[in-house]
């Protein structure tokens, strides 16, 4: 396991001192997750706070790209600098300008090439989690949503995935067509069924 994942708590009457000494017991490094609703300076405050607590625990910034595109879609770029140059992992999602939809990229409205670029230019090379709730019919989308992922940093890597998935369109057609029933689920409904 690389991390454990945490983000600022989202309940007003949380205690920030009880879940430090929650995270305290981990033995895995953590890394702390920006999340929708809250400002830069709010993230930070937190940010500082439990690296000033859990010192070298924390590993890092998490950063949820389309939380931030929520937050402010118009100055979603402009992270601050001493959480840019904190980026341990990154999740990654298509979204709308006011909601976070964890669609494969290219079903919402983010320009995601934008932040591939952004994430070029400070020469990142983690993690890249797609952060995803597919429903029964986006396969194809979600291969999709994993070449505009790898396109930017490795075309070598781009053009062997790419052939991959030329070759699994005829079986996503036959999983299309064999499983009519379950094609517009959601992910959260298929396992709901089969419980």
């Amino acid at each position: 396991m690389l991390f454990v994942l945490a983000h600022i708590p989202e309940d007003p009457n949380a205690s920030y001192e009880l879940m430090f000494e929650r995270l305290e017991e981990i033995k895995v490094p953590i890394v702390l997750e920006n999340v929708v609703g809250f400002s830069d300076e709010q993230f930070l405050d937190f940010y500082h706070r439990a690296k000033d607590y859990l010192g070298n625990k924390i590993a890092g910034h998490a950063l949820d790209i389309s939380h931030r595109y929520v937050n402010d879609w118009q100055t979603w770029l402009n992270i601050p600098f001493e959480l840019v140059k904190d980026i341990a992992y990154v999740h990654v999602s298509d979204c709308t300008k006011t909601e976070d939809l964890h669609l494969p990229l290219g079903l919402g409205e983010m320009p995601f090439n934008e932040f591939f670029s952004f994430l070029k230019e400070i020469k990142y090379n983690g993690v890249i989690n797609q952060e995803l709730k597919p429903n029964g019919n986006q396969a194809d989308k979600i291969m999709s949503s994993s070449l505009h992922c790898i396109k930017p940093f490795s075309k070598a890597k781009y053009l062997r995935m790419k052939t991959r998935c030329t070759l699994m369109k005829p079986l996503l057609w036959f999983q299309r067509t064999k499983f009519k029933n379950v094609i517009d689920l959601t992910a959260e409904e298929i396992g709901y069924d089969y419980v």
